[in-house]
């Protein structure tokens, strides 16, 4: 059996964890922003590839495309 401390403690460091990343981390907000709410979108780059990703503040991540269907590349498209 799990101790129920031990899942009050859990939970309270998942809060902490979640409110750093959401909002501790100083992102800016810009015109897409809205008044009440951020996007909660994160730009990602693959200091390998090059290649930038979007994650949301779900963890869901996909592929950041230009116009053309391209993989975006951290200003080294083309």
């Amino acid at each position: 059996m799990t101790n129920p401390l031990h899942l009050a403690a859990g939970f309270l460091l998942g809060l902490i964890l979640y409110r750093i990343f959401n909002y501790g981390l100083g992102f800016k907000r810009d015109a897409t922003d809205g008044t009440k709410k951020r996007p909660g979108l994160i730009i990602l780059t693959d200091h390998g590839t090059g290649v930038q990703y979007v994650m949301n503040s779900l963890g869901g991540m996909t592929v950041r495309v230009d116009v053309s269907g391209k993989p975006m590349t951290g200003g080294r498209n083309g």
